[in-house]
């Protein structure tokens, strides 16, 4: 790409740019173009030629704190200038409602402005599709910064602390033998877990609000006396999005690591049976603290912070195939106790 000036800095001054003219010249929309900070992404290929794809990230409204992808697709003097459609409505939406970004970003038309390529030929809509998802490293087509990345963050913690939603949502529950081998071996020590807050119910509200639509119909829950289990359908996922492996691929390594990673929760185990993932999870709080039956626990060395709690109530799983360093609460022996830091 030619030195640019950088004169656009917001996606309203380059639709109002792409606007000015009813039939825009080859040189107008190349000196549009060239005013726009675009990164150089990729090379991909159309009709066996070489295509460049450049991506850039502009504020809404000038200096402000929702960003809008914008994908560039150049081969020689033919151009496509891809966005996802209604912004404005998504920019009111998010500066109203911050934690609405999930849903904005799985649930967006694209449009492109296309100059010198046929734009019904269906290899360039595929094209679009794949370039606009992908690029910038799968940068997802909105972002927040500033005040609303600060607000989406501070409700993200109050859901998290269990003042969130009073009821689960509706997913479809689980029809799973539970005299399975993966689920029976831990029966009795899911009996042993406690309910005291609505956290379990919050991990899956946030499950419902932050997956699109193809992720969300493939999880489906059950209750085990207080733990929960979650199912997901990888299999069905991947076939639903074969077109874009990648993305199915990011999609669900996302649902584990909200699963994994959420607060006021902790995971307890995970298997996977006929192509489907599963996972056990009990609140974070309270007296939850547990180990598996085949583990050998280190020393505590280190001068940490930990909690000892009463010996005869913690919790024996029989298995879990968590790995220590992914756990909330890592077990030591400390003076032939069983003692606990937190993640």
């Amino acid at each position: 790409m030619p030195q640019k000036n950088t004169e656009i800095t917001s996606f309203t001054q380059l639709l109002k740019r792409l606007l000015s003219n009813d039939l825009l010249s080859a040189k107008q929309l190349f000196a549009i173009i060239n005013d726009v900070d675009f990164i150089e992404d990729k090379t991909d290929t159309y009709n066996n030629l070489d295509i460049q794809v450049f991506y850039t990230q502009l504020p809404v409204v000038v200096a402000g704190d929702v960003l809008v992808k914008v994908v560039l697709l150049k081969q020689a003097d033919n151009v496509a200038i891809i966005f996802p459609q209604e912004i404005l409505d998504a920019y009111n939406s998010l500066t109203e409602e911050p934690e609405l970004l999930t849903a904005k970003n799985t649930n967006f038309s694209l449009y492109a402005e296309v100059y010198g390529f046929d734009s019904k030929d269906p290899e360039l809509q595929q094209l679009i599709k794949k370039a606009y998802l992908y690029a910038g490293n799968n940068t997802a087509a909105y972002e927040l910064t500033g005040d609303l990345a600060v607000e989406k963050s501070d409700k993200k913690d109050k859901e998290d602390l269990g003042s969130g939603p009073p009821s689960i949502p509706d997913f479809e529950e689980v029809d799973v033998d539970l005299d399975d081998p993966n689920i029976a071996i831990n029966m009795e020590a899911y009996s042993k877990f406690k309910k005291q807050t609505k956290a379990l119910e919050s991990l899956l509200f946030k499950l419902h609000t932050t997956s699109p639509g193809i992720v969300r119909e493939n999880i489906k829950i059950k209750q085990i006396k207080n733990v929960l289990l979650i199912e997901v359908n990888n299999k069905a996922i991947y076939e639903s999005l074969k077109a874009f492996p990648k993305v199915a691929k990011t999609l669900i390594s996302e649902v584990g690591e909200t699963i994994r990673t959420n607060k006021h929760t902790q995971l307890l185990d995970s298997f996977s049976l006929d192509n489907k993932r599963y996972f056990t999870v009990a609140e974070a709080v309270g007296n939850n603290f547990w180990i598996s039956a085949d583990e050998s626990l280190p020393t505590l060395t280190e001068s940490k912070t930990f909690t000892k709690p009463i010996q005869n109530e913690i919790i024996v799983m029989g298995r879990s195939t968590i790995r220590r360093e992914s756990r909330v609460y890592k077990p030591y022996k400390h003076d032939n106790q069983i003692v606990y830091t937190r993640r």
